[in-house]
């Protein structure tokens, strides 16, 4: 069995974790208020909502290598910084590679979504704020 030189070894090594990346790259999680159109407003990071409540749009960009598909968001809420359960939202990834789904929210806190494809595999993850406000 012939050995391979430490430079051949490498780009083995290498290779594989670099077509990854390519595929991971471009995907993204971000948040808008959930009464404009997305094309409206820019992305968000924290949201005041009414007593009553109010919605935050969430919008996963797939990767180019993605294909149709449906996406679940895991959202969470931190308290005292652990994640307590908050809902799973589905969302069929459309031919621009966007996943959208409105979700409303009624408590203040901080907010971590997992969002996951098909085979349970976790592609990103983000968080933002709701703060109570008019």
């Amino acid at each position: 069995m012939a050995s391979l030189t430490l430079q051949e070894l490498m780009l083995r090594l290498l290779i594989p974790l670099l077509l990854l990346a390519g595929s991971l790259q471009g995907q993204s999680l971000r948040f808008f208020p959930g009464e404009q159109a997305v094309a409206e407003s820019h992305a968000e990071a924290s949201f005041r909502v009414a007593s009553e409540g109010g919605a935050v749009r969430m919008v996963f960009s797939a990767a180019s290598s993605m294909v149709g598909g449906e996406l679940s968001f895991d959202i969470y809420r931190l308290v005292s910084n652990k994640e307590q359960y908050h809902a799973t939202v589905k969302a069929k990834v459309s031919n621009n590679k966007l996943a959208e789904k409105e979700v409303w929210f009624y408590e203040p806190g901080r907010y971590r979504v997992y969002v996951f494809d098909e085979q349970d595999r976790q592609l990103t993850k983000a968080e933002f704020t709701v703060r109570k406000g008019s």
